[in-house]
Parts: C-alpha cells; structure tokens; sequence
C-alpha cells in the first residue's frame, strides 16, 4: 500500500503541470467559461428588465445554475480531461515505458486521474463560484430570492462532487475500453442525461441524482414547475447522497484500476 502511494504521488506531481498546459486543458477551460458568459449576459439582460419591466424571472437563474452547469458543463470537463489519463499514454506510446518500471499498474492509473482531477476541481469550483457571484443580484432589487440560505456553499459543493465522481468515472472507463471519449459522451448524455431525468425509481442508478439530492433536497420547489416530474422519485438525504457519490467514486476506480492491472496493451507498429 506504501509503494502504491508512493507512486501514484510521483506520478501526481510528474503529469499536473503537464495536464494544465494540453490542448484537453485549454478546451476544458472554454467549457468551464460557458456558464460564466451566460451568466454574464443574463446579468446585464435581467438589469435591463428591472429599469423597464421589473426584474427578470427566476427560471433562467436555476437553468443556468443547474441545468448546465452541473448537469452538463461539469460532466463534459471531466470527461475531456479524464478519459485521456490512459489514453494519453497509449497515443504517446509512453504506456510500455511505464510498465517497465518497477511500480504497481494501479498507481499508473490513480496518480494521473488525480494529475486530471485537481484541475477538474478547479474549474467546476472556480465556474460554479463565477457563475453564482454573477447572478447573485437577479431578482427582487436588492434580494436575491432565488437564493436560500447555504444555497451557495450547496453549489459549490455539488459542483466539486460531480467533478470528482465523473473524473473518476471517465477514469476508469480509459482501462475498461478502447474509446473512452465516445463511451464518455454516451454515458453523459443518453445515461446521465436520460435516465437521470426519466421519472421513475431508475434515476437513483445515475451520479446525477445524488447531486440533485444533495443540492435540492431542501428546496425541490426551486425548479418551479419541473420538479413535478423530476422529483416524483423522492430525493434522498445530503448525507446519503455523499455516501453514494463516494461509493461510486471508489468503486469504479477500483474497478479501473483492477481491469488496468489484468489488461494487456499492444501498440500498433
């Protein structure tokens, strides 16, 4: 287990510059800054509406908030920046040289999904903050109704989650298939974006929601009309909504790195 740390440290600390300065980070940063600029506009629309029409409606906050946000900006970071931890080295044909040094496979895996993580972290942190500081003001003059009490450090939270959870997700799907990226945008849109919002007791099979759990289940009215049909799946507790997210967490990077270990790779001539 100490050798295990050991490496995956070196490989932590060898790939987190690295992984800041690639093509994937540059486009994981345009991703992040979407919700921001949208944020930006609906800003300086919704000021506009309050010298001529009263203030603007609460609805694009919480679409902005949630709807793309979190349920797809954050995946799509993740997924841009994670399902290269070993395809990276496969397309650098780097991945023997790894093989041949005298450390466990799994630290291969694990150093460089943290390597991708902390970015992850903190451009959903930095995005979400942006974005919630952004639209803070819409509303009521001088309220911001749309925003309850420990909402904000709820965002933040669910956002950092959700980085965490399918960074490590999009991990592990780089050691189970040989396509990790086309896998990645399957599963963010036909599984996460299906199901999870398909009513139904089937909701509870996506990290989706375990993040609207934790985000909403102290104010499910917060979606107005939607969540009719989003929450007739009951959500459960914060508290177990974390529970299930790091459940999840650990136990595809588990899988990922058990399959990484046992998997052989031939690089083509």
């Amino acid at each position: 287990m100490k050798e295990l740390a050991r490496a995956s440290w070196i490989l932590f600390q060898t790939h987190l510059v690295r992984t800041f300065r690639t093509r994937r980070g540059l486009i994981a940063a345009g991703l992040a800054a979407l919700p921001v600029v949208l944020a930006l506009i609906v800003q300086q629309v919704s000021r506009h509406l309050e010298a001529t029409k009263g203030p603007a409606p609460v609805e694009p906050v919480i679409l902005i908030v949630w709807g793309m946000l979190v349920q797809v900006i954050v995946p799509l970071v993740a997924l841009v920046l994670a399902s290269g931890v070993i395809a990276e080295e496969i397309e650098d044909r780097t991945i023997t040289y790894l093989f041949t040094r005298p450390i466990p496979r799994a630290a291969i895996l694990l150093g460089r999904w943290l390597a991708a993580a902390l970015p992850i972290l903190v451009l959903a942190g930095l995005s979400a903050e942006a974005v919630v500081r952004l639209l803070a003001e819409v509303g009521e003059p001088g309220e911001a109704p749309w925003l309850p009490e420990g909402f904000h450090w709820r965002l933040l939270v669910t956002a950092l989650m959700g980085g965490a959870v399918y960074s490590a997700v999009f991990a592990a799907a780089g050691a189970l298939f040989k396509r990790p990226m086309l896998v990645g945008l399957a599963y963010t849109f036909v599984y996460e974006g299906f199901l999870g919002n398909l009513p139904g007791a089937n909701q509870k099979a996506t990290v989706i929601f375990y993040l609207r759990s934790f985000l909403f289940s102290g104010h499910p009215g917060m979606l107005g009309e939607v969540d009719e049909v989003i929450f007739s799946t009951p959500l459960v507790e914060p508290a177990a909504a974390v529970r299930a997210l790091f459940l999840i967490l650990a136990g595809v990077l588990a899988l990922g790195a058990w399959r990484f270990s046992k998997r052989e790779y031939v690089l083509a001539a």
